[in-house]
């Protein structure tokens, strides 16, 4: 009889430890798929079929906290029907047996759920009676922080309670599963963080380029494609030198990414660039130097801001100024050298009168038309001056252009050239018929004197939003880009006989009309809009 019992505890004996064993290979199976980086749905299931052996339970859930609603949801279960997971499928504190070890921060044993507070007269009661649960425990899942990250529950058909060798298992499981449930909740907001930043990156207006220690490009967000265009691609992996790209578009750059390999400051510098229209472009850069995780500069990034409006300002402002200045002089000292003038003109046309004068006759004349042509320069000057009265009129653009044409046709095709009318349909609007007449006569007059022969001009009106624009377009060569900023300033010309105020005056009578000029060029031509606020009253 001895001999029995002696066989029967150590086959008992046995039994557990090859238990034990079988427990233990589940633990570091589930610790091996951790290692390795195994983050499937199955991994959880494995937990759950886990603690269901380890506490010889005959179901089991596990339950990831959601912070934001403050509730358990059940991600993984063994052994469970519908009803009982529509029922559990959202739990908060307080409820049932997983609710309360969330309140209370610490393992819920229940025996008997037909005996316990937490249960009787609630209607959990019923769905886990229906479910075959008399008994359950609730173990929390706490990050290495102490933070909740989750709940793994077992159940059990009869009344019972795990003994304490089981739960100590368990709490192995439940430190590995927390382990498992806080890698992967961190690399949950790793990749919506990364998502952020990519989102954020890709729609920043700013340009975003990265280069490498050997000014290698290797990365271009979508403002830079927005910038310079789809071409740039052919750029990722070179350096500009190996992209074929000349050395006078880069230098500045490569100057200042130098610079802040040298010293490991960042540098703010300007740079311009022809768009693929021809136009230039002025952008305000920012190079900054980034560190890997050793504290080596490994890449560079350069933050382009597209300041063209801002620099368009700046060149608009200063052309106001030189003009501005000019004006006052044309107002301070225009009418005194027009004065005597006028009285030398006249001696000369009294002296032409003069027999003993006869023999000078073609030099008198020749006297006479300089001084009518420093007069003409005087009158151009004059119009410079910003306080100048104006009187504006109720009328139509179009009318002024058709009252014009006739003679800008005899000019052109004395030149070799064509001019098109295109009017529009446009409102009255107030503006001086005279200074319109000139603005026109000026730019049209630098329009074919820059065209070759058969050129053309279009002239075109139309309305676009709450403006009115004049269009004057030619098919010259357009305008250098050197000059571009230029255009405005006072006694600027290319011409030999030109006095350089023909759009000087332009301007100031733009300005006049509360008026804006803009220019388009290109090497197929150039056009220059002259953009009206329709005004309905005098002002």
């Amino acid at each position: 009889m001895h001999r029995k019992q002696v066989e029967a505890k150590k086959y008992g004996t046995n039994n557990q430890l090859a238990n034990e064993l079988s427990i233990m290979k589940r633990l570091h199976n589930i610790s091996i798929r951790f290692v390795s980086d195994d983050r499937s749905q199955d991994l959880l299931a494995e937990i759950v079929e886990t603690a269901v052996v380890i506490t010889d339970a005959d179901m089991g859930n596990i339950q990831l906290f959601d912070a934001q609603s403050g509730s358990l949801k059940i991600v993984a279960h063994s052994g469970f029907k519908q009803p009982f997971l529509d029922f559990f499928s959202t739990v908060y504190q307080g409820q049932a047996a997983c609710g309360e070890a969330m309140e209370c921060k610490e393992r819920v044993i229940i025996e008997d759920v037909t005996q316990s507070p937490i249960f009787m007269g609630t209607p959990s009661l019923e769905v886990m009676l229906a479910a075959g649960a008399r008994a359950v425990q609730s173990t929390p899942l706490f990050s290495r922080s102490g933070r909740l990250v989750g709940m793994l529950s077992t159940h059990y058909q009869t009344p019972r309670r795990p003994d304490e060798q089981d739960l100590q298992l368990l709490d192995l499981l439940a430190r590995l599963s927390a382990d498992i449930i806080e890698r992967e909740q961190k690399e949950q907001e790793i990749k919506r963080r990364e998502q952020e930043y990519r989102t954020l990156v890709e729609n920043c207006p700013f340009g975003l380029t990265r280069f490498d220690t050997d000014l290698r490009h290797i990365y271009f967000n979508q403002a830079c494609y927005s910038f310079w265009g789809e071409t740039i691609k052919l750029l990722l992996g070179k350096t500009w030198e190996e992209a074929g790209t000349p050395r006078e578009h880069y230098h500045p750059m490569e100057l200042a990414l130098n610079k802040v390999l040298e010293t490991g400051h960042e540098q703010v510098f300007d740079t311009e660039y022809l768009d693929q229209r021809g136009q230039i472009r002025y952008y305000r850069n920012r190079a900054v130097a980034e560190a890997n995780n050793s504290g080596i500069v490994d890449t560079l990034l350069v933050i382009s801001q597209d300041i063209t409006a801002q620099k368009k300002s700046e060149i608009e402002i200063q052309r106001l100024d030189r003009l501005n200045l000019v004006g006052e002089m044309a107002a301070s000292i225009g009418h005194e050298v027009r004065n005597p003038l006028t009285t030398v003109k006249g001696y000369l046309q009294l002296f032409q009168m003069k027999e003993q004068f006869a023999g000078y006759s073609s030099q008198l004349d020749m006297m006479i038309q300089e001084l009518d042509r420093a007069n003409a320069i005087i009158t151009e000057f004059l119009s410079l001056a910003k306080n100048k009265t104006v009187e504006l009129q109720p009328g139509s653009l179009n009318d002024t252009i058709y009252s014009i044409i006739p003679l800008l046709q005899a000019e052109a095709l004395h030149l070799g050239h064509q001019i098109f009318v295109i009017t529009g349909d446009i409102p009255t609007t107030y503006f001086s018929d005279k200074e319109i007449r000139q603005l026109i006569l000026n730019l049209v007059k630098n329009a074919l004197e820059a065209m070759k022969h058969n050129g053309t001009i279009s002239i075109k009106t139309y309305q676009l939003n709450d403006e009115i624009v004049l269009a004057i377009e030619d098919s010259g060569a357009g305008i250098p880009n050197e000059l571009l900023d230029k255009l405005g300033t006072p006694f600027l010309t290319t011409k030999e006989c030109g006095t350089g105020l023909g759009l000087p005056v332009c301007y100031r009578i733009a300005e006049r009309h509360m008026a804006k000029i803009e220019i388009d060029t290109s090497s197929k031509g150039t056009t220059f809009f002259i953009k009206f606020p329709i005004r309905t009253k005098q002002l």
